[in-house]
């Protein structure tokens, strides 16, 4: 395996918890299917091949938080049209983080993968453009592109299963600590942490990039389904 970390931050990001209908809630870190979104993305990997894509290359990847300012919050109505009738839906809260600062780490059976994927992040060459869950969601800032490894460790940053969660070693005051449920196929409780590092109840996957470790995981597992290309609907002349 062969790996790679870069640094993104967001003026806002939302991203949306899964199963949540009723409030737009967003994931404190963005979980292995919004990571390896992006990184397609720069590489130009149409999303409706990505869960495949990830298959194919054997895509690993996590995320750690290195900071933020903050959660938005505001009041949104969602519109809907069903043909050519038009839908209300009642308003709903809508919740993003505010600057938030990640360092995102993913890793590939595939070097040649990783090395093109390093090329384009040093030299800002994107295919298509990346925001932070959805496209009013802007990047503030992308660099700092490392070589990696991937290892096996217990102690490392960003998330993990709550069964094998074992402790957190605290190295920021703000530190803080958030369940939340991962649908997609991997029906599991997650621990997102931030400020302090988890030390897991065995040895995980992690990528190390000599400055931290980050915990990553097979990335099509967490894609919550294979997205169909839609049909071309012919118009009447």
């Amino acid at each position: 395996m062969h790996a790679l970390t870069f640094i993104i931050q967001f003026q806002t990001a939302q991203f949306k918890k899964h199963l949540l209908k009723l409030f737009r809630g967003t994931y404190l870190i963005p979980p292995p299917s919004v990571v390896a979104g992006v990184f397609g993305a720069i590489l130009g990997v149409d999303r409706w091949d990505l869960k495949e894509f990830c298959r194919r290359n054997g895509i690993m990847a996590g995320a750690e938080l290195l900071g933020f300012d903050g959660y938005v919050s505001e009041l949104a109505r969602v519109w809907k049209l069903k043909g050519w009738r038009e839908v209300i839906t009642t308003i709903k809260r809508s919740e993003a983080l505010y600057m938030p600062k990640y360092k995102f780490a993913v890793a590939s059976s595939n070097p040649e993968l990783i090395k093109e994927g390093m090329r384009r992040l040093s030299e800002y060459d994107f295919e298509y453009e990346v925001f932070g869950g959805n496209d009013y969601h802007f990047v503030n800032y992308i660099g700092e592109v490392r070589p990696a490894a991937v290892r096996k460790s217990r102690v490392a940053n960003g998330y993990c299963p709550v069964d094998k969660f074992g402790e957190l070693q605290v190295w920021d005051e703000r530190a803080m600590i958030v369940p939340d449920y991962v649908h997609a196929d991997v029906h599991e409780r997650f621990v997102f942490v931030y400020g302090a590092s988890i030390k897991a109840k065995e040895e995980m996957d992690v990528v190390d990039d000599g400055l931290s470790r980050v915990f990553v995981y097979n990335a099509a597992d967490f894609i919550a389904y294979e997205v169909k290309k839609p049909k071309r609907v012919r118009r009447r002349k």
